[in-house]
């Protein structure tokens, strides 16, 4: 027969095997996720849902990395986010354990705060980047979320950002030298 201790740490095993990480990007389940609502076809909502492993940054990100990556399904190469909002939900969760001998009995619990983000977008995409239009590019969004997260793009490439070239323009003191 399995002692308290064996069994406590079963179950502690067993939770930290289902909840011991932050919510990957995906479409929502259980542990969270993204959705998203066509407005019009061009025009969506996205929300992200993180779990209690996961920091907010996390969230608006994967936010915005299903942004680019809708607006790139729906042959867009740029969005604009009209509207968003950042949050959480707050819940929390009981840990306890109990044991007993043959002459006596003991318990012990203690409720602890879970904190989960959200973020939610209101998008509009384009194909062209308007005259004057200050827009997000949705292949520079992908590549450079996902390699801020080691994450692989949709085809299975690691994905790297793409940096801007610098140039160095080298000059010459053209002053006269005594």
């Amino acid at each position: 027969m399995k002692t308290w201790i064996e069994r406590t740490c079963v179950l502690i095993v067993a939770a930290a095997g289902v909840t011991g990480c932050a919510t990957a990007y995906q479409s929502k389940s259980f542990t969270g996720g993204f959705s998203e609502t066509a407005l019009s076809p061009d025009t969506f909502k996205i929300s992200f849902a993180g779990n209690g492993f996961t920091s907010a940054e996390r969230a608006s990100d994967f936010a915005i990395l299903r942004a680019a990556d809708k607006s790139l399904e729906l042959g867009c190469n740029y969005f604009g986010v009209m509207n968003d909002a950042e949050g959480a939900s707050v819940g929390s969760m009981t840990v306890g354990t109990a044991g007993w001998s043959e002459h006596s009995a003991w318990g012990f619990s203690n409720s602890v705060p879970v904190v989960k983000p959200n973020s939610t977008l209101l998008v509009k995409c384009f194909r062209d980047q308007p005259p004057g239009a200050s827009l997000f590019d949705a292949h520079f969004i992908a590549q450079s979320i996902r390699a801020k997260y080691g994450m692989k793009s949709p085809d299975g490439v690691p994905s790297a950002p793409q940096q801007p070239g610098l140039q160095l323009k080298l000059t010459e003191n053209q002053g006269a030298s005594s």
